[in-house]
């Protein structure tokens, strides 16, 4: 009987790999285990990562435009490779509306390329928070315990819109629309427009903090505007074109994201509208998802090239997976590879050796304590096994009697 022991290395490192099998498992369920009854994702305007469950993501209308046809993209900045794209959707997190350099460079750079295809900019300004109205219609569903935590939501989420958007002033104004703050929500009915007899007013459930108004005539020349829906309060969805400068361009401006949002694409007629925009966009084509911050968006002369090295290191979600991924690997090296010590050769480990036997029964023999008990052992061996031994095991079999002392080197060294 051979006597074997688990290595603690060994031990060690299968808790690591449980623990790191563990963390990624955590880590791709936790979006759905973190957004209970008192916490939802609020992140605005984008589609990918943590954005793809958040109320305020844009990921459901991104994914009408790939059921369409559409190859979806998603970019950070104004830069040469918006040129490879014909319709752009903008979702600015910011309340401050396009500066003039960015209109500009929309106009000049990409809308007036004079490829003789049509090209869109849909501009969805940010003038909406759909967890106001998820917390509204939670409210209304729930009681006791449940409906005080649901208003006390709602009431933060109120609060914390109506004050991120005073700090940009009362009015808003650029070349392309302008933009009233009302103070509060408003619910508004879609009754006038090219697309209103396309909604149902009486199900539509758009709600406004802003009213819209549509850029002069004398503005800009050859600006030309087109109501596509709207309001008795205001307009929510127009198109702006420029013959001469634009070609076959067009920007459709939208007031805000409460009939494109993840949210509220759960009424039928806001994905009515939703679809509206895709049709104006026409054939499948390259759809680039634009995601600023409120900082705005920056425009570059040339484009970004492909991260390297450490670099990666600066781009999220990359940073977040190689830092981890490094700092794994450290600790795996830490665990397996080093050697303390001078080297020293190890003995190759036979299995057929019989003398491991012996060996390890003299140990036990050994650690039990009892002499005459092990004595007893030995001689009973000896007994059972010398009447029909061969002439070779019965040398083996005569060892001389054990002596205080030396019990456990006579039994192993006859071997």
């Amino acid at each position: 009987m051979t006597l074997r022991h688990r290595n603690p290395r060994q031990l060690l490192v299968g808790a690591f790999f449980t623990l790191l099998i563990a963390a990624v498992v955590y880590g791709m369920i936790s979006p759905w285990l973190s957004y209970g009854v008192s916490d939802i994702s609020t992140i605005y305007g984008r589609r990918r990562s943590r954005a793809r469950t958040s109320v305020n993501g844009i990921s459901v209308f991104a994914e009408m435009f790939s059921q369409r046809g559409h190859r979806v993209t998603t970019w950070r900045l104004l830069s040469p490779r918006l040129k490879r794209s014909h319709v752009i959707v903008w979702t600015p997190n910011s309340f401050e509306l396009p500066t003039q350099k960015e209109i500009e460079y929309l106009e000049t750079e990409w809308l007036g390329t004079g490829d003789y295809r049509l090209r869109t900019l849909i501009y969805v300004a940010r003038d909406y928070e759909a967890s106001v109205e998820y917390w509204r219609q939670h409210s209304l569903q729930t009681n006791g315990e449940r409906f005080i935590n649901s208003r006390r939501n709602l009431a933060r989420a109120q609060s914390d819109h109506a004050y991120t958007r005073s700090l940009t002033g009362k009015e808003l104004e650029c070349e392309w629309l302008s933009i009233k703050n009302t103070q509060n929500f408003i619910p508004v009915t879609p009754t006038t427009g090219t697309w209103s007899s396309f909604v149902d007013s009486e199900t539509s459930n758009i709600t406004v903090a802003g009213i819209m108004k549509l850029p002069d005539a004398g503005a800009a020349a050859n600006l030309q505007t087109e109501l596509l829906l709207g309001s008795e309060e205001t307009p929510l969805i127009f198109r702006l074109t420029k013959e001469y400068e634009w070609g076959e361009g067009q920007v459709i401006v939208v007031l805000n994201g409460s009939s494109i949002l993840n949210l509220p694409l759960v009424n039928h007629e806001n994905r009515k509208i939703a679809a509206k925009l895709i049709d104006e966009c026409g054939d499948p084509t390259r759809v680039t998802f634009l995601e600023s911050d409120p900082d705005g968006m920056r425009i570059s002369n040339q484009d970004p090239k492909a991260y390297s090295g450490f670099e990666a290191l600066t781009v999220w979600p990359m940073n977040s997976i190689l830092i981890h991924l490094i700092v794994a690997g450290i600790l795996f090296c830490v665990m397996i590879f080093p050697i303390f010590g001078r080297p020293r050769k190890l003995f190759d480990d036979t299995p057929s050796d019989f003398g491991k036997h012996i060996r390890a029964m003299g140990h036990l023999l050994a650690l039990a304590g009892d002499r005459q008990a092990a004595l007893a052992r030995v001689q009973q061996y000896r007994q059972l096994n010398l009447d029909t031994a061969s002439p070779h095991q019965k040398t083996i079999l005569s060892i001389p009697e054990p002596t205080p002392g030396n019990t456990f080197k006579v039994f192993t060294d006859k071997t």
